[in-house]
């Protein structure tokens, strides 16, 4: 198995953020992304949420929050709760985006996708060829692909 790096097992660190939305009132997907964005700047990356971006000219859209690395994107987060062509969608432009690490947030009380079953459409469209992170929020679980 793959050992991990110190990027993700800051990401991973369930205790820290769970720890963070309970002494902080409000919605759990609002203090998540407030815990990776403060996450980011702590390590030292310049954050930008609601990040629009592009690939070859062509408007990507917004993403939910993206980390950078000097010019290029270092982390990029989708945070996704809905329908399969929402995660699906969602899955799409984290590729086309290219980031060093994607990291795409969900809950298993969705019930749309299993983490395996994520990783499975991810390495299919991907071949392996880009790093995905994706975290289930619910079970505090997560898979490297």
């Amino acid at each position: 198995m793959e050992a991990k790096s110190p990027l993700i097992n800051e990401l991973i660190d369930f205790k820290s953020l769970q720890d963070f939305v309970t002494a902080n009132e409000g919605n759990l997907i609002e203090l998540t992304k407030e815990y990776y964005s403060m996450l980011g700047s702590d390590l030292g990356f310049k954050v930008k949420r609601n990040a629009e971006l592009s690939f070859e000219s062509v408007q990507l859209g917004s993403f939910d929050l993206a980390w950078f690395d000097d010019s290029s994107i270092a982390v990029l987060f989708e945070f996704e709760f809905g329908s399969k062509d929402e995660f699906l969608a969602a899955i799409a432009k984290l590729i086309l985006a290219r980031p060093e690490l994607a990291v795409l947030i969900t809950s298993s009380r969705a019930k749309i996708f299993s983490l395996e079953e994520l990783k499975c459409i991810i390495l299919e469209l991907t071949a392996g060829t880009q790093r995905f992170l994706i975290i289930d929020l619910t079970k505090e679980q997560y898979v490297l692909c």
